[in-house]
């Protein structure tokens, strides 16, 4: 999910809205890998299980693996 890209001294930015989530091009770097860092900092980061949480509709679907992973961690816990 590409939001912004700057381009700052000859490096491409991919950044995310506030800036938070950021990669910086190396000279002989591809889009490629660049991309791929990208997307794995805004998986570490939960970003985008943010947005699925706070979406209004949630599917049965959904609503169901939620609350399966809700027992799982209520019996690990537990």
């Amino acid at each position: 999910m590409l939001v912004g890209a700057a381009v700052r001294s000859h490096n491409y930015v991919l950044e995310r809205l506030n800036g938070m989530t950021q990669v910086v091009l190396g000279e002989n770097e591809g889009i490629d890998s660049a991309l791929r860092r990208f997307k794995r900092q805004v998986s570490k980061a939960g970003i985008l299980a943010d947005l699925r949480s706070h979406r209004h509709f949630e599917t049965p679907i959904e609503k169901k693996k939620r609350k399966a992973i809700v027992a799982r961690r209520k019996r690990r816990y537990s």
